[in-house]
């Protein structure tokens, strides 16, 4: 896909080729991030960093993969590396996400939808 990039950098400003990207991936970035900021409130901005630096690996992979599950499939690796860390970073991550979990399972119920889960 880097010539596909490089073709659309001559003609858009990286923002553009950012938005492109995303679109391209379902605007997994964003949404997986925001999910995790959600379940794990006290990330420090070096956490958050490193989050964004993994979805955005994802999104490079992903670009390349043909069906909405391979998309999906990819991020899913690159998810179990973020987990790990946060793991590492003293997070218990499985609590985090079963806590989420239960959470927007009770929103549903009640009919105000949810968020998606990174997990």
């Amino acid at each position: 896909h880097e010539m596909y990039i490089q073709t659309l950098s001559a003609y858009l400003t990286p923002e553009q080729v950012e938005s492109v990207k995303d679109s391209m991936t379902y605007n997994k970035v964003q949404v997986t991030f925001d999910a995790y900021c959600e379940i794990f409130p006290d990330l420090t901005d070096s956490q958050k960093a490193m989050i964004t630096r993994q979805l955005k690996a994802a999104r490079e992979v992903a670009i390349d993969g043909g069906s909405a599950n391979e998309k999906h499939a990819t991020f899913d690796r690159f998810k179990e590396t973020i987990n790990s860390e946060l793991q590492g970073a003293g997070h218990d991550v499985e609590k985090a996400f079963k806590d989420y979990e239960a959470k927007h399972s009770v929103a549903d119920k009640a009919g105000s939808g949810s968020a998606a889960s990174p997990n």
